[in-house]
């Protein structure tokens, strides 16, 4: 299971978010869009997925609403890393952003929770094809 501490593994400044972002490796849906950026060696062994998520102020005007969507967010991720031990595996040497759709606020829970399921399997999948095309160039 992947080890979710969230104070000490989010992505906190604008900083983080854009260096992540300008990488442009993504993976997207009507519902959520995922960047994903490789960690640097030395932070790899952590064990830890270092996550942000992002609500736009389009989405919802008030902080409380968007950190009430930021709350589900999270522990729609919890849940599934405890189902999936092997996508938290590949997913922990990856620095992610989550940034959610506006078709996405008036998902359910369990909308939401199955629409981050699929987005993240497909991450996980082109994760996967970038090092099977990495270790094949070599």
């Amino acid at each position: 299971m992947v080890n979710f501490s969230w104070k000490k593994n989010k992505l906190k400044n604008r900083q983080q978010f854009q260096k992540i972002i300008k990488n442009k490796k993504r993976v997207f849906n009507n519902f959520f869009i995922i960047f994903y950026k490789k960690k640097d060696d030395q932070k790899i062994s952590s064990q830890h997925c270092n996550l942000g998520i992002s609500i736009p102020q389009k989405l919802a005007k008030k902080s409380n609403v968007r950190n009430k969507l930021k709350r589900v967010v999270k522990f729609a991720i919890l849940q599934i890393s405890k189902e999936n031990n092997f996508l938290t595996r590949i997913l922990n040497k990856w620095n992610i952003v989550i940034i959610m759709k506006n078709d996405c606020i008036n998902l359910k829970f369990s909308e939401k929770k199955m629409q981050i399921k699929i987005i993240m399997e497909l991450a996980k999948k082109k994760i996967l094809q970038r090092k099977i095309d990495n270790n094949g160039s070599n």
